[in-house]
């Protein structure tokens, strides 16, 4: 199966939100989880929540249509830089992060792994596995399918 060039798979809505990048040091790659760190017309965003904290809205980094010549793989770097993101509902299928080292199969359950990726475990539930991914001998997080929970 080749890998997608876009985080929403599967949605039911196209409504996608804008905010900000909060600090330079903590860039966003589209597939990320986000916290938002200030509120407002366009929230203040950084990579998040910390691991096993279910946020109180699941957001995730979307790539921007705008950014000509860009992919997901390109991160958002510049400190106010517009950030695209999505906040996806039960059922929907998105491409996201798994934690470095990380090793889960098609099914398993996944909980925030901090710093925007996903972790097996079940404390704060936010998606299932929709495949095997072993990232086990790997130091940097890979993307993997899933199904909002």
């Amino acid at each position: 199966m080749s890998a997608p060039h876009t985080i929403l798979l599967l949605t039911r809505s196209y409504l996608e939100r804008e905010g900000k990048l909060n600090d330079d040091t903590k860039p966003i790659t589209p597939g990320m989880l986000l916290t938002a760190i200030a509120g407002g017309d366009k929230p203040t965003l950084e990579p998040g929540p910390a691991a096993t904290v279910a946020p109180p809205v699941m957001m995730v980094a979307t790539e921007l249509p705008q950014r000509f010549g860009q992919d997901i793989d390109t991160p958002y770097t510049v400190e106010g830089e517009v950030v695209e993101y999505y906040i996806p509902i039960t059922g929907e299928h998105l491409y996201m992060f798994l934690e470095p080292a990380g090793n889960v199969a098609a099914g398993a359950i996944l909980e925030s792994g901090g710093l925007g990726y996903l972790q097996a475990g079940t404390t704060s539930p936010l998606c299932r596995a929709l495949e095997a991914v072993d990232n086990s001998a790997g130091g940097t997080a890979v993307r993997i399918r899933v199904e909002v929970l």
